[in-house]
């Protein structure tokens, strides 16, 4: 099994060769079963972030992916007239809300800055969940758990 420090050297070679930027004082890894999760920048929102599974046996990255950082983002109130419009177009309540700055991973494995806003949180059921990304303001995904 290859070691921390190898698994990370192995995302950092990957990151270069795609012309990623690495931030080798923010890298860190953990170990996940049979694959390094390594990644920089993970607890900040918001700023360019490499992502890499290098596998532990044959140091092999199995998936990687760059986050660039939000350089314009809509401000927090667009994001929460966007949220409830969407609510009010499909009906959903409009109470108990928050909104953080947060990360999607779309199907195809881009990860996007995006704001994410709850709906209904005082509750169990009738809660909106509403994913729009930080730059456009476009909705990336919408979830609504019934009764």
């Amino acid at each position: 099994m290859i070691a921390k420090h190898e698994a990370i050297e192995i995302a950092r070679r990957f990151a270069e060769q795609n012309s990623w930027p690495w931030d080798s004082r923010a890298a860190t890894a953990v170990l996940n079963t049979d694959a390094w999760c390594v990644a920089t920048r993970v607890d900040d929102y918001w700023v360019e972030n490499v992502y890499a599974d290098v596998d532990a046996n044959t140091g092999n990255v199995r998936t990687a992916s760059f986050r660039p950082a939000v350089s314009t983002p809509i401000s927090r109130e667009r994001a929460m007239e966007i949220g409830r419009g969407i609510c009010e177009q499909n009906g959903w309540a409009w109470r108990e809300v928050d909104i953080e700055e947060d990360e999607f991973e779309s199907d195809d494995g881009k990860r996007l800055n995006c704001w994410t806003i709850g709906t209904n949180r005082d509750r169990l059921g009738g809660n909106a969940t509403i994913f729009l990304d930080a730059e456009t303001g476009a909705i990336l995904q919408t979830f609504f758990a019934s009764r």
